[in-house]
């Protein structure tokens, strides 16, 4: 279990703010980026950002004027001419969703370490058809030794991490915390896992038939809590990391029990 964000990970921080004042924010992950933003939610006043998977789009903010200041290295590439983004084109974060447990008062991010070259192709006009303006290929991040998934919690009173889990196998599912302190989250290799919200602790975890991109949802049911989500693909990073594979299934409901 590690505390600390990605290499080369900035977080920016609104300096004229007093310590101690009590605000209500509107926070999350607005963009691919997987940086985590805070705003006061009566003024709009930028807070914080904290980046969580590794990024080199966002250079600096400026506070005062709320402008995001880019990577200007990365601005108006060459056609043909290759350049180096992080993230990918699927980030950082794309489908899968956040969430927030108020017993923590901490955010919980699913994100991956994956860059790409991004290289643009002379305009063709092909109407109707995709526009076909740039090509990918997708790197693992510098600096973070294979481990592609990232599992950040965020403390959103201070901006900084909690806990962060990184792993190997990528992570394109959807976050769903519970009142019994729990957080769930599903990943490349097919686990559906139960972590700790405050330790970031693993409590249990089990294989699907597939990967699951979408929500896993809490219900109850007789006054018993069951924990549902549906198997049958999503947005992954296998690309990335060979050695994990995909078994040629089909969709699945899996239904869970609480203690």
């Amino acid at each position: 279990m590690e505390t600390d964000v990605s290499p080369g990970a900035v977080a920016w921080k609104n300096n004229a703010i007093t310590p101690g004042r009590r605000r209500k924010i509107v926070t999350g992950i607005p963009g691919k980026t997987g940086i985590v933003w805070a705003l006061d939610a009566a003024t709009g006043v930028f807070l914080w950002a904290q980046p969580t998977n590794y990024q080199n789009v966002v250079a600096d903010i400026d506070a005062e004027s709320r402008r995001v200041i880019l990577n200007s290295s990365l601005k108006f590439p060459k056609v043909g001419e290759p350049v180096f983004v992080c993230p990918s084109a699927l980030g950082g974060i794309d489908w899968q969703a956040t969430a927030y447990h108020p017993g923590t008062n901490a955010l919980y991010a699913p994100t991956n370490n994956v860059c790409m070259n991004l290289t643009l192709n002379e305009f063709r006009d092909r109407p109707g058809a995709h526009h076909g303006s740039a090509r990918i290929a997708q790197e693992a991040a510098p600096d973070i030794n294979g481990q592609i998934g990232q599992f950040t919690a965020l403390d959103l009173a201070t901006g900084e991490p909690v806990w962060v889990y990184r792993q190997r196998a990528g992570i394109g599912g959807s976050v769903l915390t519970t009142g019994g302190g729990l957080v769930f989250v599903t990943d490349d290799t097919r686990r559906f896992r139960a972590f700790d919200a405050r330790t970031g602790d693993i409590l249990w975890e089990q294989i699907l038939n597939s990967s699951a991109g979408g929500f896993p949802v809490s219900f109850m049911h007789d006054g018993v809590q069951y924990i549902a989500i549906a198997a049958g693909g999503g947005i992954n990073f296998r690309g990335l990391t060979p050695e994990i594979q995909q078994p040629g299934r089909g969709n699945m409901l899996f239904v869970f029990r609480l203690p």
